[in-house]
């Protein structure tokens, strides 16, 4: 599993308002950008493979804050966007309105135990990742861990915005899980990272074409009420 300690409490009374223009979207493969998508919310077993649950929240409320400077690691960011779902919705997650905040979330590779080992060319580069969050809005509690999944190869995805074409390479070992980062990024913008696993304890992280339907997967775990 992608890597993602969560710091929802901070996020659960903030509301970020206002409006941009489409400024740096996600390329797709025919050279496209685009600066919405829509995922499917749906509940996934630890295999991430799709499960139906008896009696799920009614209203689960969807938070983006981003972790700036790393891919994986904790957050404790206002949201770029926070939106209400059920299981099966389709939602909108909008780019366009979410680019100009990443322009000022973004900073340079932070040096801490989820980035040590990895390097990133050029150095000055400014990144962060889109982090996500399920909440059960009646009970204000979280409900699962939480990912973007590749409808295709099921593999867990991972929404990063760069501020230039650059490369992150290099690995890390935290708590027993490591991550290889074979990332090399031709232009600035949103891009999708696919998350490929080796064996049971690591994966391999490399760009992903975004060519294939996305779903938004809740790992559900019954919150004690």
């Amino acid at each position: 599993m992608v890597i993602l300690k969560k710091g929802f409490h901070f996020i659960l009374f903030v509301i970020v308002a206002g409006c941009a223009l489409p400024r740096a979207g996600l390329l797709m493969p025919d050279g496209s950008t685009v600066y919405e998508i829509y995922p499917q919310v749906e509940f996934i077993d630890h295999e991430r493979q799709p499960v139906k649950i008896d009696h799920p929240p009614k209203d689960i409320v969807l938070f983006f804050p981003y972790i700036p400077g790393q891919v994986n690691g904790s957050f404790n960011t206002a949201p770029l966007q926070t939106t209400h779902v059920t299981e099966g919705s389709v939602f909108r997650l909008d780019l366009g309105r979410m680019s100009s905040m990443m322009d000022r979330a973004i900073a340079p590779l932070k040096n801490t135990p989820y980035t040590e080992g990895i390097t990133i060319d050029p150095a000055s580069t400014q990144f962060a990742r889109v982090a996500t969050l399920a909440i059960d809005a009646e009970t204000r509690k979280g409900i699962g861990g939480s990912s973007f999944i590749d409808a295709g190869s099921r593999e867990y995805l991972i929404l990063v915005y760069v501020d230039r074409p650059c490369s992150l390479t290099g690995s890390t070992h935290v708590n027993s899980y490591g991550t290889i980062y074979d990332v090399r990024l031709g232009r600035p913008g949103f891009h999708w990272l696919r998350a490929h696993p080796i064996g049971k304890r690591s994966v391999i992280l490399k760009e992903h074409a975004g060519d294939n339907k996305v779903f938004f997967s809740i790992e559900f775990q019954r919150a004690d009420t």
